[in-house]
């Protein structure tokens, strides 16, 4: 190709080149070959700079995304599909937007903030298993303190409650929500069939449980509070509840109630005192329900709905107190109800952490022969019943015996507080008998006592006077229970000071002592 003819005019770029000679052309060529080698070298250069701006933007989204496949990886049981998409997308062209120097403050913010949602995500994976598992231990005491509150809790979320638990069919999802700034997640629990059951945000779900609550609604444990009354009534010598706080019987001892058992057996016990125990520990029942009530109307009215409320008793009565649920929702919290929450609360504590009632004995009376028409079985029972009423009788208050067998004294059936003493209703007890009624003059004095048999007890009814004599009172047992009078009287005695002074001196001079031969020797005269 030839080249520029000598002194011709060449323009290249900006300036006019005279080619005047070979040297000149030379120069020329020389320049063109510079140039382009120039721009080559650019180009390369733009291509590195390219490069090393992609690197940085697919680094950047590399670890954006490599901490979401660390969380999918740790947490195979959640629904991932809906969670890092649309964020993956908008992060890169974010980044792109930034390293290429075209990223504005409010980019770098919101790169900010979704590489904050992705660090929080292992939090509310941990917020979903807490809830899951308080579920699942709420489920073990349902509509009991600690369970599940079976009138205040939506089906659906319980049911949402059971499939994070993997006890019922359905998926768990991560939803990211881009729309929001900054953006968040939030949780959805669907069912077997696809039902949405559940939603929160992740944020909400975290606020709820600082502060201790739970998508379901779990019955206040109140078991320790209660469990401080109990131990206030204990006597710490005796490790039991204090004899103060049972009903008050002759002295300072606590009085003496009878059950029949059957079969022969009796039950001795003490009642406990409502009103004593109100007395001194009513300020602290009363304080427990009202500090429970003032920080959570919700799970006071879950309390009440579920423990306090149904089958709630009369502590005095023991009769049933008509139970009517209190509204989950929408209701005013008003002094009636206020009173109605802590009269429950005070009641239940009273019959489910107060003992009603203390054992102080059970005692078997002797079964009798089975009795036949022959004067053989007759003296078998005879002497059964009459050595059971001996060794019963001496228990009697104003019992009194000679030397020689005879019974003396008057019986005192009368405390000092004007009623039946519990000697002797405990010692009637054990005969075999009750007390039936008993009858007072115009003033208030117990005049007459009636007695019957107890259950299962073959005997006849009698009637007692308080003082009347032992061996009359003695002699009234055996006719009762199928003695003869003549044999009553043989074995229960005539007292009679003229004899009975006679016998006494005999025996001081014999030094024999009250023998069983003296005494049949002394009943057959």
């Amino acid at each position: 190709m030839a080249g520029p003819a000598a002194g011709s005019r060449l323009t290249y770029g900006n300036r006019e080149i005279i080619l005047s000679d070979q040297k000149i052309n030379q120069k020329l060529q020389d320049d063109i070959v510079g140039a382009t080698t120039g721009y080559i070298d650019a180009a390369i250069e733009n291509k590195k700079e390219i490069k090393k701006m992609y690197d940085k933007i697919d680094e950047r989204v590399g670890a954006f995304t490599a901490g979401q496949s660390q969380e999918e990886f740790a947490n195979p049981s959640v629904n991932w599909d809906d969670t890092w998409r649309e964020a993956k997308t908008e992060y890169a062209e974010l980044q792109r937007r930034i390293v290429n120097g075209d990223g504005t403050p409010e980019d770098k913010k919101r790169v900010s903030d979704l590489d904050a949602m992705v660090n929080t995500s292992k939090g509310s994976i941990s917020d979903i298993a807490l809830i899951a598992g308080i579920a699942k231990e709420a489920k073990v005491n349902i509509g009991k303190m600690a369970g599940i509150d079976t009138a205040g809790n939506n089906v659906d979320t319980l049911e949402a409650m059971e499939v994070l638990n993997g006890n019922a069919k359905g998926t768990k999802k991560l939803v990211t929500d881009l729309e929001s700034n900054p953006p968040g997640q939030r949780w959805e629990v669907y069912n077997g069939d696809g039902k949405l059951l559940w939603s929160e945000s992740c944020a909400n779900l975290d606020l709820m449980i600082q502060k201790g609550g739970s998508p379901i609604n779990v019955v206040p444990d109140e078991t320790q509070q209660y469990e401080n009354v109990r131990a206030n009534l204990i006597n710490n010598e005796t490790q039991e509840v204090d004899d103060y706080y049972f009903q008050s019987g002759d002295g300072e001892r606590p009085k003496l109630f009878f059950k029949d058992l059957g079969n022969g057996r009796t039950e001795q016990y003490y009642k406990i005192d409502v009103d004593k125990v109100l007395a001194k520990n009513g300020t602290m029942l009363r304080a427990n329900a009202d500090a429970l009530s003032g920080t959570s109307i919700e799970e006071a009215t879950a309390l009440y709905n579920n423990v306090i409320g149904p089958g709630r008793r009369d502590p005095r009565t023991d009769k049933e107190i008509p139970f009517t649920p209190l509204p989950t929702d929408n209701f005013v919290w008003d002094d009636k109800t206020k009173k109605l929450f802590t009269d429950a609360y005070i009641d239940y504590g009273l019959n489910n952490y107060v003992q009603r009632e203390r054992n102080v004995a059970t005692f078997t009376r002797k079964a009798l022969p089975k009795v036949s028409k022959t004067d053989k079985d007759y003296a078998q029972k005879r002497t059964v019943i009459q050595e059971d009423l001996l060794e019963t009788a001496k228990n009697f208050d104003g019992f009194d015996q000679t030397k020689v067998g005879q019974f003396r004294g008057a019986l005192k059936a009368i405390g000092d507080d004007g009623e039946l003493s519990d000697n002797f209703t405990t010692n009637i007890n054990k005969l075999g008998f009750k007390i039936e009624g008993i009858v007072k003059d115009d003033e208030g004095n117990i005049q007459d006592i009636q007695v019957s048999p107890q259950k299962g007890s073959k005997y006849s009814s009698i009637t007692i006077q308080p003082g009347e004599e032992i061996r009359v009172f003695l002699r009234k047992i055996q006719e009762a229970k199928g003695i003869s009078e003549r044999d009553a009287k043989d074995f229960t005695g005539y007292y009679d000071k003229e004899k009975s002074k006679k016998l006494d001196e005999e025996n001081k001079k014999t030094n024999i002592g009250d023998t069983e031969k003296e005494i049949n020797s002394f009943k057959r005269k």
